[in-house]
């Protein structure tokens, strides 16, 4: 389940993160977004801030797996956002 929103500097999508062995959901996944820069030679970043379960940041229980798929759900809807806009 994603909750689509409108994209900012700072945003959140609604989806499901794994603790441990259980899946959480839904939590809302908080990120900051820093889009690329070419002319000033910035790659751009994506950083996840929280991962919000029940009011409760969850973030810092989860292991590095856990927090790069969190962070791969967010990239894949960044990018289907942004081809969901080109036409």
């Amino acid at each position: 389940m994603k909750n689509y929103r409108k994209r900012s500097s700072s945003d959140y999508i609604e989806s499901y993160a794994e603790v441990g062995e259980i899946e959480l959901n839904p939590v809302k996944i908080w990120y900051d977004l820093s889009p690329a820069e070419p002319d000033v030679n910035w790659g751009g970043d994506l950083e996840i801030t929280s991962v919000e379960y029940q009011g409760k940041d969850v973030l810092p229980d989860m292991s590095a797996a856990e927090v790069d798929a969190v962070l791969q759900q967010v990239s894949e809807f960044l990018t289907s956002y942004e081809e969901d806009w080109r036409y």
